[in-house]
């Protein structure tokens, strides 16, 4: 029977996590309609021998790829090039979906042939005891909407098509021909941008299906500062795609990536003054200037303006940390 879904599971050191993982997917009535693929990222850890049980337990649903560690963006290329389910899923190892909200939803995927498919996601601070669930609110459920008209004006940096709410076609998948950075974070942005081009039309399921644990050390999502430089590889490769894909792809699409890009390049730059030294700052400021200077001359333009408001940053970091402070609260209240 040809597979309904394919779930990849990228692994690495969370043992105490992969079982509530796993068997939240573990739905009876569907286990012949999904591939779960668990993708041993070289970790060092028991998560393998974990993964190997299930395997044996259900060899018809679940399969376990032991390989070397190259970072979180591989295992979803190597999971991107093994799937066989006609949709395609990420859920970290050290997540879980609500399984009676996951069997409502793959009823539902049965009877769609959208290209993508999102749904609400939870934030799970299991340390602080609370929950923050991230809706649609601007979005009708059960509709179906054309991706190069849908006005994305109101979805800039609102977490739209984020890695734990987005389901792919596998064949749109492969069509943007994504490939991810290895050992390198924050590569859900390219997941999240990268596959729009090549979206004609997706649909929004009231199904609550990802529960998102916050609260590890050792979460990128914890680690801005450690990270900033994977933050400022993965802008650069967005700029090289805007600038490879202008004149190809749908104005409407190619306007939205370019808002999201530009305001990645602000969060990137805040980021930079309000938790970084002065010395980081200057040096990480300006490579990303270089880059952007290294583009077409009509490009430059665009994204240079979100670095200009930093051109005293030598001299006057803290004030303009707190200028850009309230410069972002403004845009977030009037929309601007």
């Amino acid at each position: 029977m040809e597979k309904l879904l394919t779930i990849i599971i990228p692994t690495y050191n969370t043992e105490q996590y992969l079982s509530r993982c796993i068997d939240s997917l573990l739905i009876a009535d569907f286990m012949d309609k999904l591939e779960i693929i668990i993708i041993i990222d070289g970790s060092p850890d028991n998560s393998a021998k974990i993964g190997y049980r299930y395997e044996a337990r259900y060899p018809q649903t679940i399969q376990v790829v032991d390989k070397p560690n190259g970072g979180h963006g591989s295992t979803i290329n190597k999971g991107i090039e093994l799937a066989t389910g006609k949709y395609f899923r990420v859920l970290d190892s050290d997540d879980w979906f609500d399984t009676m909200e996951f069997e409502a939803y793959l009823k539902k995927l049965e009877e769609t042939d959208a290209d993508m498919v999102l749904t609400p996601s939870t934030m799970e601070y299991l340390y602080k005891h609370r929950s923050v669930t991230l809706n649609f609110k601007r979005l009708q459920y059960d509709t179906l909407y054309n991706a190069d008209t849908f006005d994305y004006n109101h979805f800039i940096g609102d977490k739209f098509n984020t890695m734990a709410r987005t389901t792919y076609k596998t064949e749109v998948l492969r069509a943007s021909k994504l490939k991810l950075p290895e050992h390198t974070y924050y590569v859900d942005v390219l997941y999240s941008l990268c596959v729009i081009p090549y979206i004609q039309n997706f649909i929004v399921y009231n199904n609550n299906i990802y529960r998102y644990f916050i609260g590890r050390p050792e979460q990128s999502i914890n680690n801005y500062t450690r990270h900033i430089k994977d933050l400022r590889t993965v802008i650069c490769i967005c700029l090289d795609f805007l600038c490879q894909s202008e004149g190809r792809i749908n104005k409407n699409k190619a306007d939205y990536l370019n808002k999201e890009v530009r305001m990645r390049i602000t969060q990137f730059a805040l980021i930079c003054f309000l938790r970084l030294p002065l010395q980081q700052v200057v040096s990480e400021i300006d490579m990303l200037q270089k880059k952007i200077l290294q583009l077409p001359e009509k490009n430059q333009k665009q994204f240079a303006k979100n670095l200009r408001t930093f051109k005293l940053y030598k001299k006057l970091p803290l004030l303009y940390a707190f200028y850009y402070k309230i410069h972002i609260r403004i845009k977030n209240i009037f929309n601007i």
